[in-house]
Order: structure tokens, then sequence, then C-alpha cells
């Protein structure tokens, strides 16, 4: 059973690959980078087979020498991604082909100069660009968004026939998004699923409620978009708190008649003290 399925799966491959014909980069901006090693933005290339593309600051000299080395994780397995070309922008570097069963899952990302480490735990998968090219970009053509589809079914069928991680299917997954400028998910603008943990937080210095967190962001759950029962876990919220400037009124706190400039009024005596005195000075001829 297992033979006839890939049978299928190895057919859809290259149906998909006729379709696609030579190898296309469609580019999705991420947080750009003007740090030596920094990512500038993340790119699919399709061919014969799909990979991940990472647009790096360096030259093609830095990468193929390995002064600058931009690695990735995928499942649990670190590799170092090899270059793949150049552009007015910086250097692309490319990931192995990504099977079809892991579309969803993440690719974790990070770079170093030398020794020093410069990127970091960025993440991206090629069912998160997917999902993001149908659902949050107006500008895709009817045929781009046909293969997109047709990759996303694929990637399904591929678990399913291969037995590979079905609970969590490439077509069962969400892609969170804000356009709020003081919200962030899972600290970026987009977060993608298998996302359970997805966690909203405002920048720093700003309050938020609730519903303006609800407000801030949007869901599309299986290729549907959700604006009702949303649920997440809002943290990092930092209140500032504005200091006081000037003297503030004490009037309610001070005693009455500290000074003793009415005698003894609000006052009591207790035991022979002798005489009180408004006075500030006392013996002042006496060193």
């Amino acid at each position: 059973m297992k033979k006839l399925n890939f049978s299928r799966i190895l057919i859809l491959v290259l149906s998909i690959a006729l379709l696609i014909g030579s190898v296309t980069c469609i580019t999705a901006m991420a947080q750009e980078s003007d740090v030596k090693g920094g990512f500038r933005e993340v790119s699919v290339s399709y061919g014969d087979k799909v990979y991940i593309r990472v647009n790096v600051n360096a030259t093609e000299e830095e990468i193929k020498n390995g002064d600058v080395v931009v690695s990735y994780t995928l499942n649990g397995n670190q590799k170092t991604a090899t270059y793949h070309s150049a552009s007015a922008n910086g250097v692309y570097v490319i990931t192995e082909g990504i099977a079809a069963y892991d579309l969803a899952k993440e690719v974790v990302f990070s770079s170093t100069v030398g020794s020093e480490q410069v990127e970091e735990g960025r993440k991206y998968s090629v069912a998160q660009f997917l999902y993001k090219k149908l659902y949050t970009d107006n500008t895709v053509s009817a045929e781009y968004k046909n293969l997109y589809r047709s990759l996303l079914a694929y990637g399904e069928a591929a678990q399913i026939a291969l037995d590979q991680d079905k609970d969590n299917l490439v077509t069962s997954s969400t892609l969170a998004y804000t356009s709020n400028s003081n919200v962030t998910i899972n600290g970026a603008k987009f977060a993608f699923a298998p996302a359970a943990d997805v966690e909203i937080t405002p920048v720093w210095g700003v309050q938020l409620t609730a519903e303006e967190v609800l407000l801030g962001w949007k869901v599309i759950d299986d290729g549907e978009s959700k604006d009702e029962g949303l649920t997440f876990t809002c943290s990092g919220v930092v209140e500032i708190v504005e200091p006081i400037i000037g003297v503030k009124d004490t009037t309610e706190y001070k005693l009455v008649n500290g000074d003793f400039e009415n005698g003894l009024e609000g006052w009591t005596v207790v035991g022979n003290i002798g005489n009180v005195s408004s006075d500030k000075n006392y013996w002042v001829g006496d060193p």
C-alpha cells in the first residue's frame, strides 16, 4: 500500500514540476538588517524541489570562504545553507530541497560572522510562505494561487500517504497576522502554525486592553478568516509610570502646629517636660 501511495505522490511531484517549469523565486519581505550577516528577506524557490532562500547581508566571497555562515535546523538536524546567487541587496543562500511532508515544519535559521552570533532563532516554513501569499497578498495572480493551493494539497497528501506527522497536516495550519503597529505576534508581524502557542505582545511602553489586542490581529485558519472566539496569551506589557514633577501638596500629611507657633495647639503634653517654645535656635552663643 505504501508503494502505491508513493507512486501517486511521485506522479503528483512530476505534475507540479511540469506546472512550475524552471526555478521560480517569489520573495516575501522579512525584517531587514544592515548588520553584516543579518537577514533581509526570505523567499521560496520552486523547481523540481521546493527550497527556502534567505537574503543575507554578505558578499559571495564571505559566504563561500565561510566568513559568514548561515545555518538552519529542520527535524533536529542542523545544516549549512549554501550559496545560491547574488543581488544588489546581498547574497542569497539556500536550503536543501524541503520534503513534501515537511512543508509545514518550521525551519530555524541563524547566522554567524567569524565566531560571533548575528542572527538566531529566525523561523520560517514553506507552508507559512504559501499561506501568506494566498491570504495577505492581493497582487498574487490566479495562476500562482492555484500553484500555492496545489503545493499545500500535495504536502497534505504526502503526510497522509507516508504516515508523516498526520496530526499537523499542512492544510490544517493557522496564520495569524497584525496590522497594528503596537502589537507583535510571536515577536513578528506574522505567526504561522501549527501555532498552539500564539503569543501576542504589545510593544514596549504601550498598555493595551484585551479588546485593543483583538482589534490588532487577524487569523486565517484552514484558509478561512476567523474573527471571534480567539484565544491568546498577552505578555510583555510595560506600563510607563511618569515621575512626579514639581512639589506635591503635602498639607494633609503635615502635623498641626508642628513648629509650636500657636503654643500647644494640637499637642498633648505627657510628663514634666518643661516649657515648649517655637524658637529654632538655642544657646546661639555657646559653642
